[in-house]
């Protein structure tokens, strides 16, 4: 790809079976990798499960 904006376009340009359009626009944030969550993190996030496979949450 030439830009990311030519990214953006192209999925833009994409509908769902239905005619769904979401929007999208290209997150120029900055993230850190390789951070680790401490286990008091993860145990403070609610997950709702779904009864269908919901260990795959």
């Amino acid at each position: 790809m030439e830009s990311h904006q030519i990214e953006v376009n192209l999925v833009s340009s994409s509908r769902t079976d239905k005619g769904i359009d979401v929007p999208r626009w290209l997150d120029s944030g900055e993230y850190k990798t390789g951070r680790k969550e401490t286990e008091a993190e993860m145990q403070a996030i609610r997950i709702k499960h779904n009864l269908f496979q919901g260990d795959w949450n």
